[in-house]
């Protein structure tokens, strides 16, 4: 015996640095982590094999098999889809655990299972709220495949697969997936109209774009991107129109008040639709630019990066603003902008606003000396911005039925506000309210 054991023990002392340092962590002499760190230094190739991820790029491929697809809508990140490649996968090696009479004594180099929707519902490893890492509704594996089935049967998203009959590749129509159930037989993932049932397809595929732009990605920043002031010619995005207006031209910081944020972009909006302010877009599917019908925004619902991430809008054909904060060029030029969408298609992108018409209504410290005040046509004066707050303060249930004591609330504000600016008269003040208030106050009858 004793010559036995000499005889292992010099067998292993004989093995490549490598395969020792594998056999320890297999008898539990020492840690995963230990034992990669000491291979790093004896500058030895890492004890697990992993594929290079930069020769993986998901983003670069037109079509995502189902357990990619649903690894995007649950996690949002070009990472978590890698992980869910059956391309990627292969030679992937994990630590597995080693047990010996019913007891973990190591580990041992093993193989992930192969990316199939078993394996993926079981993952419990997802987001269970909103955070600044995941700024979207949280849901699961089993979430978004409820998801992804009625985008679907409601046609906003398109599949091909091979048909289990025909052995063909088929587009697979809207109206059938509302009998289809997903299955697992033979080590892959197929949908069929019951267990027992020969007809269905394998190999199911879903356009990439079409999945990313019906679960977009969004960023949230630590802190407000620049404001981007209304000055010269041109356009500028319609977020950082919004921002403008939420900050006051930069005095006032909203943070992630969501309803001063909804007031900005719903002062923005009906400016919009009331053609006072000119917006452009590009038709999402043949990126062509034009100018958008104001109507468009007339009592349009607004999902910006602090209200509620997302609302399901599935079941209607309403259009919403999906707005996102102009972060800078790059960003906006990687699809991250303000778009119209509708169910979960994206209809206008890249909306930007006319920088002078921003300037006329918000103009706040853009001059020292404020808006001219020669009541021309098309230009700001001080009582229109007055006028302006007025509507606000109705939108929120805030106006004084009282024009004195209206008179007196918008007076001290644009004084507040306004500082270097020559603020009305009380008495010029109330007089435009009783003419601008009769739309809101009906005079009322004994």
């Amino acid at each position: 015996m004793p010559v036995r054991r000499t005889a292992t023990f010099k067998t292993e002392l004989e093995l490549p640095p490598r395969q020792r340092l594998l056999a320890a962590v297999c008898h539990g002499d020492l840690t995963p982590a230990a034992a990669e760190v000491e291979a790093e230094r004896l500058h030895l190739r890492p004890l697990l094999h992993q594929p290079d991820p930069t020769a993986f790029d998901p983003m670069s491929q037109d079509r995502w098999p189902l357990p990619m697809t649903i690894a995007w809508i649950v996690w949002r990140t070009p990472e978590a889809v890698r992980e869910s490649w059956d391309a990627y996968i292969i030679g992937y090696e994990r630590w597995r655990e080693v047990f010996r009479d019913g007891r973990c004594v190591g580990f041992e180099p093993g193989p992930l299972p192969n990316p199939t929707w078993p394996v993926l519902a079981l993952n419990e490893n997802y987001p269970r709220e909103r955070s600044r890492e995941a700024p979207w509704r949280p849901r699961s594996p089993h979430d978004a495949l409820e998801e992804l089935w009625k985008a679907l049967q409601q046609g906003d998203i398109e599949a091909d697969a091979i048909d289990l009959d025909t052995k063909q590749n088929v587009e697979i129509q809207a109206s059938a997936w509302k009998n289809l159930e997903l299955y697992f037989e033979f080590g892959t993932d197929v949908a069929k109209e019951d267990a027992l049932s020969r007809s269905g397809f394998r190999d199911i595929r879903f356009p990439m774009c079409q999945i990313i732009d019906a679960w977009p990605d969004r960023i949230l920043p630590e802190t407000l991107p620049p404001l981007m002031a209304p000055e010269g010619p041109g356009y500028m995005p319609l977020s950082a129109a919004a921002q403008w207006i939420a900050t006051k031209g930069g005095a006032h910081d909203p943070g992630a008040d969501f309803v001063a944020w909804d007031d900005a972009y719903l002062r923005l909006t009906d400016r919009i639709a009331s053609r006072d302010v000119a917006v452009t877009g590009k038709e999402f599917r043949s990126g062509r630019s034009e100018p958008l019908d104001p109507a468009l925004f007339s009592d349009l619902v607004v999902h910006h990066l602090f209200s509620s991430e997302e609302v399901d809008h599935a079941d209607n054909d309403e259009l919403y603003l999906w707005a996102t904060p102009y972060v800078d060029k790059q960003h906006w030029r990687a699809k991250f902008s303000d778009d119209l969408r509708q169910r979960r298609k994206t209809i206008w992108s890249k909306l930007v606003v006319s920088r002078a018409d921003v300037a006329t209504w918000w103009p706040f410290d853009l001059g020292s000396d404020g808006p001219p005040r020669t009541g021309a046509p098309g230009r700001p004066t001080s009582m229109s911005v007055i006028i302006e707050e007025f509507d606000a303060r109705v939108t929120r249930g805030e106006a004084i039925r009282s024009v004195g004591g209206e008179a007196k609330v918008l007076h001290a504000w644009f004084v507040k506000t306004h500082p270097s600016w020559s603020p009305p008269t009380l008495k010029t003040i109330a007089n435009r309210l009783r003419e601008q208030r009769r739309e809101y106050f009906p005079p009322t009858r004994n």
